[in-house]
């Protein structure tokens, strides 16, 4: 069994898909309302939510996992950029990468809200 794409609900598809296709290195594809992003191991797609819609994060944590140090190093670098190209300071509390045993990881919330953690698993 695969899973298929994760569906990310979004106040402004094209803001989050934009985002998310820098951060991570993902190829963009319209497909019909929505925007999906393709990549090596995993696919999204990004749909705007209608105003009747709640879109609460309810804990929900999205966890990518890199694989090394130097790679978490350079998405810290990018979501840096992201921030000041979007003008917004979403994400101004990352200024270091988290260690916790072998594991070193960061955090963030994309423009909707959404907490995603990036980690790098040391296999010492």
């Amino acid at each position: 069994m695969n899973l298929g794409q994760i569906v990310l609900y979004s106040k402004n598809k094209i803001i989050l898909s934009r985002y998310l296709s820098y951060l991570l290195e993902l190829e963009q594809e319209l497909v019909d309302d929505a925007i999906r992003l393709n990549g090596e191991d995993i696919r999204f797609l990004v749909r705007n939510y209608d105003a009747k819609e709640i879109i609460t994060s309810n804990g929900t944590l999205l966890e990518y996992f890199v694989d090394s140090k130097e790679m978490l190093e350079q998405l810290v670098q990018k979501v840096f950029f992201l921030n000041y190209r979007i003008g917004e300071c979403v994400n101004e509390s990352i200024s270091i990468i988290e260690q916790v045993g072998n594991s070193y990881f960061f955090y963030i919330d994309d423009p909707d809200g959404r907490k995603w953690k990036f980690t790098y698993i040391n296999p010492v």
